[in-house]
């Protein structure tokens, strides 16, 4: 599908031969963004104090990197996927490299967490809900707030597999563009209408942001981008004009004015800012697949945070919290149990990428693809 060296093309080159430097950066401020909204809120318990609203706001928007990177990585192996005239088998092998990729480190650990920490209240039955990740399926979160980080892959997985059988379905009947562009246009409709039904600020988190049907289009917007990237859209010509373009759109909604919108029309400006959200993200990764590789002494260790960053996300909040758990019986005061808690995650982080997640990886089926846009999908962190 895709030709010579057309100016989009040449635009996104990184990421048809090799791995995007881009992508890799893109990932590393992902998760570094919502391990330093988690840290701050600790931090602000052990010392008291408030931690600055753009911390809690930079987290949300973290996971929004995430997404849309998700979607874009996906969108682009499910175009080329479907233009080979998909079988079931495809679908299949497609879900299951999707799988071996995110649940393995998921149920290792669930495991964790159930011999680590107590039972929250709801019981063992509510094992069975994250199992098949149905923990906030179209409610909210459970109460306790156990394993709380994996709303976002809960609506993940969740998109893998509905998006794509409708995608794969709309393919066949209608044609790969047209049907792609139906599947993209009915999963950024019905997240955003069920939206329309919150009916005020509290809760909102609970009952929206953190809820697999209202969030479902952050992922689409990514897919979206693919399309367009499939199309060699003029999008893709002026690469820092786009990413500028989605940073201001960011900077609009979450930036020093947000008091003063929240003030006038709390809940559809949440609704609005998610919209806007998921595209001025993908407007920013668009011009960060521009970013030619740097020298070796930063990419390096950019590629080995964004290998870990899978990890480094699912775990590092139970990881905290065992340590505000365990840190002061032991002995650790404030600045201990600080030091600990940030410096615990990241050993952790390498040896799961290096001794799990790895040799998992390089155990999945081989995908049929036009592309060698595989070798992207294979780096991304779910």
């Amino acid at each position: 599908m895709i030709g010579g060296a057309t100016p989009a093309s040449t635009a996104v080159a990184p990421t048809e031969f090799g791995r995007s430097f881009g992508l890799d950066a893109m990932r590393c401020a992902a998760v570094l963004l919502v391990m330093q909204a988690h840290g701050l809120a600790m931090a602000g318990l052990l010392f008291g104090f408030e931690p600055p609203q753009a911390s809690g706001l930079g987290g949300l928007f973290g996971v929004d990197l995430f997404f849309g990177l998700s979607g874009f990585l996906i969108g682009r192996l499910l175009f080329d996927i479907a233009a080979r005239g998909a079988a079931m088998r495809d679908w299949m092998v497609f879900l299951i490299r999707r799988w071996m990729r995110t649940v393995p480190l998921y149920a290792l650990w669930c495991a964790v967490l159930a011999l680590a920490t107590p039972m929250p209240p709801e019981g063992r039955r509510l094992l069975l809900r994250y199992a098949v990740f149905a923990q906030n399926l179209a409610w909210p979160m459970p109460a306790s707030q156990w394993f709380a980080v994996s709303w976002s892959l809960a609506v993940e997985e969740w998109f893998y597999l509905l998006f794509s059988a409708v995608f794969l379905l709309a393919a066949g009947l209608i044609g790969v563009r047209r049907g792609g562009w139906v599947a993209i246009l009915l999963f950024f409709a019905v997240p955003v209408a069920l939206r329309q039904r919150a009916t005020g600020f509290d809760g909102y988190g609970e009952t929206v942001l953190h809820v697999v049907v209202t969030r479902l289009d952050a992922i689409a917007y990514g897919v979206a981008l693919a399309a367009l990237w499939m199309d060699r859209a003029r999008l893709f010509r002026h690469p820092w004009l786009s990413g500028g373009a989605g940073v201001g759109l960011i900077w609009l909604f979450w930036g020093p004015k947000v008091a003063v919108w929240l003030q006038m029309s709390v809940v559809p400006f949440l609704n609005l800012a998610l919209v806007a959200d998921g595209i001025g993200v993908c407007l920013l990764l668009a011009g960060l697949l521009a970013l030619k590789r740097p020298p070796s002494w930063l990419a390096t260790p950019m590629r080995g945070l964004s290998n870990m960053s899978y990890a480094l996300y699912l775990t590092h909040l139970t990881l905290f919290d065992l340590v505000m758990r365990w840190g002061p019986p032991n002995g650790l005061g404030r600045g201990g149990l600080l030091a600990v808690m940030f410096a615990l995650p990241w050993p952790i982080a390498y040896m799961s990428w290096r001794w799990f997640e790895s040799p998992i990886l390089a155990r999945r089926p081989r995908q049929r693809t036009m592309l060698l846009a595989g070798r992207a999908e294979a780096t991304a962190s779910g």
